[in-house]
């Protein structure tokens, strides 16, 4: 996987000032994405979608950029929006996105603390799979071979606002889940999912 961002362009400036923000060390990035391993395209869910455009929606309403907002356990909140059920699930969530290259790369890169002690500096600038004692970090969930399919949904803020820790100018949440059996034509879905993307609103294409 190669990800290549020309320094003049407007995406390059947000993802490197946060890049450097961060101290975000290449060589440990550099470390952790040779563990990484090919695995296949996610299909698109439309049930994964609505419950992240709800979740998207919970976090503007309540200006927070935090999981369990609601009270609930990913699988339940799925289980609540739409009515199905899935033995894996994962969430990933960005309440300041700027564009499709920034989130791609905030979660891509995961860059932050990591060792969730922000009194010692944020060390490499990448968290680690142990950061905040969760486990799996954004790029493991979405790379996660038990997860088939994915749901996008996102909140555009209007600009300027008010808000503090959900400000956009776009927020997303990404639900990913398997249900019982994956023997799904993922290339038809793939298409799909594409197209969803191009349905971004504006502000955040």
């Amino acid at each position: 996987m190669t990800i290549l961002y020309h320094r003049t362009s407007y995406n390059a400036t947000i993802i490197w000032s946060v890049w450097y923000y961060f101290g975000t060390s290449a060589t440990e990035l550099l470390a952790q994405w040779s563990t990484l391993g090919s695995v296949s395209p996610l299909a698109w869910n439309d049930a994964l979608s609505v419950s992240a455009t709800n979740y998207s929606q919970l976090m503007v309403d309540m200006d927070m950029q935090l999981h369990f907002l609601d009270g609930l356990d990913i699988d339940v909140r799925i289980a609540n929006s739409y009515g199905k059920n899935f033995l894996v699930v994962g969430e990933t969530l960005y309440a300041t996105m700027q564009s499709i290259e920034h989130g791609h790369a905030a979660f891509m890169i995961d860059w932050g603390d990591d060792d969730a002690n922000p009194g010692n500096g944020f060390g490499a600038g990448v968290q680690s799979s142990t950061t905040n004692g969760t486990g799996a970090t954004h790029r493991e969930v979405l790379l996660d071979a038990n997860v088939k399919q994915i749901g996008m949904g996102w909140i555009t803020v209007v600009q300027p606002t008010s808000l503090n820790s959900a400000r956009g100018p776009c927020v997303v949440t990404q639900h990913l889940g398997s249900k019982c059996r994956e023997d799904l034509g993922t290339g038809l879905f793939f298409s799909g999912a594409i197209l969803a993307w191009r349905c971004l609103p504006t502000p955040c294409w």
